[in-house]
Formats: C-alpha cells, sequence, structure tokens
C-alpha cells in the first residue's frame, strides 16, 4: 500500500510513499480491504502555504507513522523526522512510541507554515524506572521544516 501525491490538475502522481501498513493476501482470517479501509483513515495536514504535508496514519493498536511530505522547486521530497532525537529528548528509555500530529494546534498542527506540532504518545518506556501509566501526560514536539529536511526544536510534557 502506499500514500501517493497528486497533482489534482493534471492528475499525476508526484509522489508514493509506502504505508507502513501491509496486507497479506494469504492470510485467510484477513478481511479483505482491511488494511486499505484503516489508509483511507489516515488524517492530511496541509501547511498554511500548501507547501508541506503531513499524513498520519490511523493508529491500529499503536501502530503507524507520520510522514512528512514537501514540494521543493516543484519536485515533491519526502522528510524523514528525527524520531529519535525526539525520543531522546525526553530522557525517557522507550521501547515502542507513536508520534502523531497535534490536532490542538490550529486544529492542523501546523503552527506557521514551517513548525509542526507533534505528540508522542500512547507506549511504555521499555527500562524506565518510572514507566508511564494510563493518564501520564504525553510529549509535544514541536519541528522546524526547512530546505527539504526536519530539525527538532522543543520537546516537552504535555499539558493533558
Amino acid at each position: 500500500m502506499v500514500f501517493r501525491l497528486h497533482n489534482r490538475q493534471t492528475g499525476r502522481t508526484l509522489l508514493e510513499v509506502a504505508s507502513s501498513f501491509s496486507s497479506d493476501p494469504n492470510d485467510p482470517d484477513e478481511t479483505p480491504g482491511y488494511w486499505e479501509n484503516i489508509a483511507r483513515s489516515s488524517s492530511v495536514f496541509w501547511n498554511p502555504t500548501s507547501t508541506l504535508v503531513a499524513v498520519d496514519e490511523y493508529p491500529v493498536h499503536s501502530s503507524g507513522r507520520v510522514y512528512l511530505l514537501a514540494n521543493r522547486h516543484r519536485r515533491p521530497v519526502k522528510i524523514d523526522i528525527p524520531e529519535r532525537k525526539i525520543l531522546t529528548a525526553t530522557g525517557r528509555h522507550w521501547g515502542k512510541a507513536r508520534l502523531r500530529v497535534q490536532r490542538e494546534a490550529g486544529q492542523s498542527g501546523w503552527l506557521s507554515a514551517t513548525k509542526l506540532a507533534l505528540t508522542l504518545t500512547v507506549s511504555s518506556p521499555a527500562t524506565d524506572p518510572h514507566p508511564r501509566t494510563y493518564g501520564d501526560p504525553d510529549y509535544e514536539a514541536v519541528l522546524e521544516v526547512h530546505d527539504g529536511h526536519a530539525t527538532v526544536v522543543s520537546v516537552r510534557v504535555g499539558n493533558r
């Protein structure tokens, strides 16, 4: 399965990004179309200038990823999110983590044309002496996106 960035005027596919979800056509227990429906449930967040887009895959059992795409000089590119730096900045030892686009930040995650707010959620640290429990606050991260790459601006405990 892939996410496709299309030019609406020409109908041409500009960029394809493989989804982290995949179906197994040989699995007899898999409901036909299940993963396709999950992929269609993903959220798409354009920045105010329509030069950057964040695709937040629908979370299934804490899985899924956030993909960041840019339209640079009329050429679309995938931008890596520095997830490891975000996790390290929390000071905790994560076994599994899930980044999500922060929806409270102006309803789109975009704080400006180049700043994207993310939330680190749903997982308990693997070897943390003070593991997270239900109701613990999430972490918030802000990325600055320029020239085809993302830089971590801040990581802090969220307000929840």
